[in-house]
């Protein structure tokens, strides 16, 4: 996935733009801080055959991201072995704050609001219907809201 952010100038205030693409071979992130704002417009790009999942999950206090990095890992092999086990899909330590579903071939917008604390986006193919078996799972980070 590819992301860079740009201002946008909407009713005379700047916000924030993230153009994301989720390619075939993986996730990777172009000018994006460290430090994310509360609040930001996403555009979503999903150049694969698979359906794009986009997440953003808030850890809870007292826990890393270095946690996150290895639970995507540890998924990632999992699905590779063709072994995903649908109760490790989510980490029970994160949660939920925004997410987009994107079909194959296709281009969406939609409004990320985050609240203070530390973030991972995590990035993932599937089979192309909503509900479908994982095929990659990809996590870019750290990232802060203040």
């Amino acid at each position: 996935m590819l992301c860079v952010g740009r201002p946008l100038r909407r009713r005379g205030t700047i916000a924030l733009i993230a153009l994301c693409t989720m390619t075939p071979t993986g996730c990777t992130a172009e000018g994006v801080g460290a430090l994310l704002s509360a609040q930001f417009d996403a555009v979503v790009v999903n150049k694969t055959s698979s359906l794009a999942v986009f997440n953003f999950r808030r850890l809870q206090d007292g826990h890393a991201y270095g946690e996150l990095e290895l639970f995507v890992q540890q998924r990632q092999q999992r699905i590779g072995a063709g072994a995903d086990i649908a109760e490790l899909q989510l980490p029970p330590w994160t949660t939920l704050q925004a997410q987009r579903f994107v079909n194959p071939g296709q281009t969406e917008t939609f409004g990320v609001t985050l609240m203070s604390g530390s973030y991972g986006l995590v990035c993932r193919r599937d089979t192309p219907t909503v509900g479908g078996n994982a095929e990659a799972i990809y996590v870019l980070g750290p990232f802060r809201v203040v």
